[in-house]
């Protein structure tokens, strides 16, 4: 749709090659009363952790993460406790720079960030699978219901309902 020597279109392609794109992202996203208590934080952590091992994903990051980035960077710079979870929630949820990135600005809901790897279509599904699968089984564990977003996700769905409406009318046509 676009001139391929416009030079919109190279500042595009070399925006995407520098910081990557969104379409290969699923979010995980969750609601809890307080995302930044322990139980949740570490609950959504072994969900993390369990993502991780997901063929077809190249990175996970969580609210549980940043809560343990912030510690080790307490631990480096001789300050243990700096970032508490009541701190990095003060923080995260007040602040015009960060509010709404990783978490809701009344810190309730936040989201697992996944990347997926470039992969063919099958294997992506197969992707999708697992990562429902994990929070399924997540949910079960916990009672947190999480919920998938992203454009892979809508990708997947609009094509289960193109192969649905195929082998339907298709038929009957």
């Amino acid at each position: 749709l676009f001139q391929s020597d416009s030079p919109e279109t190279a500042r595009y392609r070399e925006f995407m090659q520098r910081f990557g794109a969104d379409n290969r992202v699923v979010f995980v996203a969750y609601k809890t009363p307080n995302a930044f208590e322990k139980a949740d934080r570490e609950a959504v952590g072994r969900l993390a952790e369990r993502l991780k091992t997901v063929p077809g994903i190249l990175r996970v990051f969580s609210l549980a993460d940043m809560m343990d980035y912030a510690e080790r960077m307490s631990r480096s710079v001789r300050l243990p406790g700096l970032y508490d979870a009541d701190v990095l929630r003060h923080d995260l949820t007040s602040s015009p720079v960060t509010r709404g990135l990783i978490c809701s600005a009344d810190g309730t809901t936040s989201a697992v960030v996944v990347s997926l790897a470039d992969e063919p279509a099958d294997a992506e599904m197969r992707t999708l699978e697992a990562i429902r699968e994990s929070l399924a089984a997540a949910r079960d564990d916990t009672g947190i219901q999480y919920h998938l977003a992203g454009i892979p996700v809508i990708e997947a769905e609009y094509g289960r309902l193109i192969r649905r409406d195929f082998f339907t009318l298709l038929p009957l046509s």
